[in-house]
């Protein structure tokens, strides 16, 4: 799909959404993917930015919870399904483990959701390869697509690190939440090992509770 201007309004960038999921007969997520991450490119190409230090195998911002909505969450259970040998001995660790975690803190996360995300900081996402690759990489959700640095990360903190650096970005998540809505699945989606965990068996895969953002 050819883009020949930049989108400055979320109308103008729900346009090409639109228009894309026509062309390619794709989904409105492939569509929202494909649109967000081919003007980001073609900017930093244009603009001759700053390219990010983020490469193949680096992975420090894979080391935290990471979230989705129940539609992205649609796009990722292909990859799992492709690779259900793999993933059921992962799945069932991991499982195992969050269920645990759960059965402790249920009561402290909600009146302190935010507990979560330092309590899995610096453990790897479920879908983090023994490389440092990404096993969804293709399907990897928006907030993991809007991420990056322009220098290798180190810490938390460093001011490098940015997310939703173009005004395209902001406008795909709000687009996302908008789709979830009306299909009547606002309050589903929630944290990648969450949405995992329900997995009972790679045949069930598309079988997940429904759950807030966090936990």
């Amino acid at each position: 799909m050819l883009i020949d201007q930049y989108p400055f309004s979320k109308k103008e960038f729900e346009k090409l959404v639109r228009q894309a999921m026509e062309e390619e007969k794709i989904s409105f997520v492939r569509a929202l993917y494909i649109v967000s991450d081919g003007l980001t490119n073609g900017w930093r190409e244009g603009q001759q930015e700053i390219k990010p230090a983020c490469q193949r195998g680096c992975s420090f911002c894979c080391y935290q919870i990471a979230t989705c909505t129940a539609i992205e969450w649609e796009e990722i259970v292909p990859f799992v399904m492709r690779q259900k040998k793999l993933f059921r001995k992962r799945l069932h660790r991991m499982r195992g483990r969050w269920l645990q975690y759960l059965e402790r803190n249920q009561y402290k996360l909600v009146n302190d959701p935010e507990k979560l995300l330092g309590d899995w900081r610096d453990t790897p996402c479920i879908f983090l390869g023994s490389n440092g690759d990404c096993m969804i990489y293709g399907a990897r959700p928006l907030q993991c697509r809007t991420i990056d640095s322009s220098k290798t990360c180190e810490s938390w903190y460093q001011p490098e690190v940015r997310k939703y650096r173009f005004l395209w970005e902001g406008f795909a998540y709000i687009l996302l939440e908008e789709e979830q809505k009306r299909l009547g699945r606002d309050e589903e989606g929630g944290s990648l090992i969450n949405l995992a965990s329900q997995m009972e068996s790679p045949r069930r895969v598309s079988r997940y509770i429904i759950g807030r953002p966090l936990p």
